[in-house]
């Protein structure tokens, strides 16, 4: 089908130039890029076993197995990986600042 013909291919391609234009406008460059945000694929360590156990609505497992790895990973991936949990079980309480101590007080009244 040739898009000079058509009325409607006119239209979608008189809006995509015009999308175009506006959007290397704004950026000062005529060369734009839309960037679309991509999911984390990459799983924590033991967050497979975590949801598991959370799927299996053993909050309490969940919450005591990841006592007992708190220091088989560094830190970071701890707090990470507790951080992740607490949204996982829609916890309201998160710990400000986020330290490990704080981490497993919270995990501590977990029932």
């Amino acid at each position: 089908m040739d898009n000079k013909k058509d009325w409607l291919m006119r239209q979608v391609d008189s809006f995509a130039e015009g999308m175009g234009y506006l959007l290397s406008k704004q950026s000062g460059n005529s060369q734009s890029e839309v960037v679309f945000p991509q999911e984390n694929a990459k799983k924590l360590p033991f967050q497979r076993e975590l949801a598991s156990l959370i799927a299996a609505n053993d909050t309490r497992g969940a919450a005591q197995q990841l006592l007992k790895l708190q220091y088989a990973m560094p830190e970071e991936q701890f707090l990470q990986l507790g951080t992740w949990l607490l949204s996982e079980m829609k916890q309201d309480s998160f710990p400000n600042p986020l330290t490990r101590e704080a981490l497993t007080d919270v995990l501590n009244t977990i029932n």
